[in-house]
C-alpha cells in the first residue's frame, strides 16, 4: 500500500492500565513538495464472516497537494452491496504563507457474504494528477455456517449456553453500530430531530470485550457536513469506561469523542463514520496475532433535521439567551470613543450571535469585534459571546445608543422572544476646538 508520512493521532481514552505516551515528531522533508503526497487503503472491520453475515468495507484515496480524480473499487462478486455512501471532501488552507489543498474519495459498504470461500479482493486503484496508485488486496474468509460456537462464561465473558451473534448483525438494542463480538464502534446522537441551530450531542463509543491497554490511533475523523461543530471533550477528560452487557456479551465501554454539532440547514444530514485502529497487544488473545492491529470503523448516522417553526425569524438564535450592555464612559467630549460592550450569555451556538447597533445620530459607528469565551461543562455548549463597538461623537449633546435586539428561539419550550438590552445615554460636551470662544473666553471642561 502506498502511504504518505502523517503524524498518529491518539485518541485520550481512560486506559485501565496506564500507558507511557510519546510525542510524534515532525514529519521528515518539505511538506509543500509538488509532488502529491497519496494514501490507498482497503480495509474491512473483519478478516471472517459467516454466510449471509454482512461487514463494513472502506476504500479510501487521500492526497496531499494533489486531487483525486478517480477511485475504482475491485470486483465484489462474492458479494452483495447491501449500502453505500461516498464522500469526497476537499480543503485548503496556507501553511508557513503556501498553499496546501488535499482532497479524498472515500467508500463506504456494507456487504453481505453470500457463499463460503476465501476471496481475494484485487487492489482498489485510484488516479491522482494522472498517476495510478494502488492498495494492497483484502483477504475475506467466508464461513459455510451463519451459526456461532457456544461460549461458557469464563474469562471470554459471554453468557453460559449463549450463542455470539454473526459478525455484523445489528446490535440488539444499541442503535447507531454494527455488532462484532470482539469491538465495534458506536455513534449516538440527541436529539434525533432537532431545529436548525439547535445543538446535536454526537458520542462516539468503543466497545470492546477486553479492556483497552493502549491508545487507539485515530485513523478519519468522522465527517460532520452541514454542520457547525464543537468538541465537548477539548477541556475536560473523557469519562472511565462502563460495562454493558449486548447481546449477552460483555463489553468494555470507552467514550472515544463527544462533539456539540449545530446543524446549518433543515432536511437529512449525515455525520459519517468514526475509524479507529486499535494496538495489536492487548487483543492478540482473541485477534490472532499478528498484523498492523485491528481496524474498526463506526457506521453512517443520519440526522433529520426540522426547519424553524413559521413565525420565527430565520435569524433567529436556538437555545437560551441573554443580553447586558455597558460603556466605558457615560460622558465625553465631541471625538472621543465610547466603547459600548454587549455580553451575550447563554448555552447554544454563541458564535451565531451577530447582534446589529441600529443608526446613531449624532455619531460614527465603527465595525464590531468579537471574542468568545466557550464552555464546555458536560453535554451543553454555552459561555459568554462579547461584542464591542467603538462608537464617535461627531457633535455635543444627548447621544443615545439604541437597544440591541436578538431574536430567540427555545426548543425546549417551543417558544420564541426578543432578547433585548438597554438604550443607553451619553453626555456629550463640545472639544476644546469647538469650546474656544472669541475674546479668550477658556473653553467649557466635561467632568468625568
Amino acid at each position: 500500500m502506498l502511504r504518505s508520512a502523517t503524524h498518529r493521532t491518539l485518541l485520550a481514552l481512560p486506559l485501565l492500565v496506564a500507558a507511557a505516551a510519546a510525542a510524534a515528531g515532525a514529519l521528515p522533508g518539505d511538506a509543500h513538495a509538488q509532488t502529491p503526497q497519496v494514501t490507498v487503503t482497503m480495509e474491512a472491520n473483519v478478516q471472517t464472516v459467516p454466510v449471509g453475515g454482512t461487514f463494513s468495507l472502506t476504500v479510501a484515496a487521500r492526497a496531499e497537494d494533489g486531487r483525486v480524480s478517480n477511485l475504482e473499487l475491485p470486483g465484489l462478486d462474492p458479494f452483495s452491496v447491501v449500502s453505500r455512501s461516498i464522500s469526497s471532501p476537499t480543503s485548503v488552507r496556507f501553511v508557513n504563507g503556501q498553499l496546501s489543498t488535499s482532497s479524498a474519495s472515500i467508500y463506504q459498504l456494507m456487504l453481505r457474504a453470500e457463499r463460503p470461500g476465501r476471496f481475494v479482493l484485487s487492489p482498489a486503484k485510484a488516479t491522482v494528477d494522472g498517476k495510478v496508485y494502488e492498495s494492497r488486496p483484502l483477504t475475506i474468509l467466508v464461513r459455510g455456517s451463519a451459526a456461532a460456537p457456544n461460549a461458557g462464561a469464563g474469562s471470554s465473558g459471554q453468557a453460559a449456553g449463549a450463542t455470539i451473534p454473526p459478525v455484523g448483525s445489528p446490535a440488539a438494542g444499541v442503535d447507531g453500530a454494527v455488532f462484532d463480538e470482539h469491538a465495534f464502534i458506536r455513534t449516538t446522537t440527541e436529539p434525533k430531530h432537532p431545529y436548525v441551530g439547535q445543538q446535536v450531542t454526537v458520542r462516539f463509543f468503543l466497545y470492546s470485550h477486553r479492556p483497552i491497554r493502549a491508545q487507539p490511533e485515530l485513523l478519519e475523523e468522522p465527517t460532520t457536513d452541514g454542520f457547525w461543530v464543537q468538541d465537548l471533550f477539548a477541556n475536560v477528560n473523557p469519562p472511565p469506561p462502563q460495562l454493558e452487557v449486548v447481546q449477552g456479551r460483555r463489553f468494555y465501554v470507552y467514550e472515544a469523542k463527544r462533539v456539540a454539532a449545530f446543524p446549518l440547514q433543515p432536511g437529512d444530514l449525515t455525520i459519517g463514520p468514526m475509524r479507529l485502529r486499535l494496538a495489536e497487544d492487548p487483543f492478540a488473545g482473541f485477534f490472532g496475532g499478528g498484523g498492523p492491529g485491528v481496524v474498526r470503523a463506526g457506521v453512517p448516522v443520519t440526522v433529520h433535521v426540522r426547519p424553524l417553526p413559521d413565525g420565527v425569524p430565520k435569524d433567529a438564535f436556538v437555545g437560551s439567551l441573554s443580553l447586558h450592555a455597558s460603556v466605558d464612559h457615560r460622558a465625553v467630549h465631541v471625538g472621543d470613543a465610547v466603547q459600548l460592550s454587549v455580553n451575550a450569555s447563554g448555552t447554544g451556538n454563541l458564535t451565531a450571535v451577530r447582534p446589529t447597533l441600529g443608526p446613531v445620530d449624532g455619531a460614527r459607528v465603527l465595525q464590531p469585534e468579537m471574542r468568545d469565551a466557550l464552555d464546555t461543562p458536560g453535554m451543553q455548549l454555552g459561555g459568554v459571546r462579547t461584542i464591542e463597538w467603538l462608537v464617535i461623537p461627531t457633535r455635543p449633546g444627548k447621544l443615545v445608543l439604541p437597544s440591541v435586539r436578538v431574536p430567540v428561539f427555545d426548543p425546549a419550550t417551543g417558544k420564541s422572544r426578543t432578547a433585548t438590552t438597554e438604550a443607553i445615554t451619553i453626555d456629550v460636551t463640545p472639544g476644546a476646538a469647538q469650546a474656544a470662544v472669541p475674546g479668550g473666553a477658556p473653553p467649557t471642561q466635561a467632568s468625568g
